[in-house]
């Protein structure tokens, strides 16, 4: 009976091993290497039966490795990678965001954060944008044109500006001063053409076009009309190095914000 039982056991065993299929996936980004863990189970018929089950992040040149069920990882323009902040020093979590060079796996520190001592804890908070280029970014809470929220004067949202330099990178905060910013929601928040300027509409509720020129740093603003209200269709166009606020091609009259004459507040899109 002891035999009958331990033949039977072996046989669910093997037939367990033979519908769990395992593969990996490996991506190179400069001198790190992830390695996503792959498993199918045939016998699941009902749900998703194949998925991620591990991740392990290494850095070759020293060969030391961490491993999760999920390692953020993504990849710049430039020559930084984020990856969790594993190689700072001890006083940061192992989940943090960190800006590590990816040609050299040296972390990079920011130059400027003598104020900010949990700078990596409040950058793993905010989504990082990168410039085409890759020499600089802005991180902020998110752009609640896509976030679906209701205009609220209470949230107080964070702008950053990241400037990626040869030992390390410097970090400006935009939305430092209550007296012109107060608080409110960012919406079409991003570059100018050139990479130059941010421009964003701020609303709480009524709202006003911001922008700021890096190079000069310099603010520059527009109050817009109160009686509109923020929708999807209200973004922020460029003419002659400058934005502005216009209404996206495909807008209807629903969505368009019109002045006492019955026109259209802001023009639309000139093209696709």
């Amino acid at each position: 009976m002891k035999v009958t039982k331990l033949l039977l056991l072996v046989f669910w065993v093997s037939c367990l091993s033979a519908c769990m299929e395992r593969w990996q996936k490996v991506e190179r980004i400069g001198v790190f290497e992830r390695t996503e863990y792959w498993r199918s189970n045939k016998l699941n018929w009902e749900g998703t039966s194949t998925g991620v089950y591990k991740n392990k992040l290494c850095l070759l040149p020293t060969g030391r490795c961490i491993s999760d069920q999920y390692v953020h990882i993504k990849e710049t323009p430039g020559r930084v990678v984020e990856i969790p902040a594993w190689l700072n020093d001890e006083q940061q979590l192992a989940t943090d965001t960190g800006l590590f060079d990816k040609h050299t796996g040296a972390p990079l520190r920011c130059l400027n954060c003598e104020q900010m001592p949990d700078i990596y804890g409040r950058l793993d908070r905010l989504q990082i944008n990168w410039s085409v280029s890759g020499e600089q970014a802005y991180a902020s809470a998110g752009d609640a044109s896509f976030l679906g929220l209701e205009n609220n004067n209470q949230q107080h949202y964070e702008l950053w500006l990241l400037q990626i330099l040869a030992d390390g990178f410097e970090v400006t905060e935009l939305l430092n001063d209550d007296k012109l910013y107060r608080h409110g929601f960012l919406h079409g928040l991003g570059y100018s053409p050139d990479e130059q300027l941010l421009a964003w509409h701020l609303c709480s509720p009524s709202c006003a076009l911001w922008w700021y020129d890096i190079e000069a740093e310099t603010y520059g603003h527009k109050v817009l009309p109160s009686q509109c209200e923020y929708n999807s269709y209200w973004q922020i166009g460029w003419q002659n190095g400058l934005p502005h606020s216009e209404y996206y091609w495909g807008a209807t009259s629903a969505h368009i914000c019109l002045d006492d004459d019955g026109q259209a507040v802001f023009p639309l899109q000139s093209s696709r």
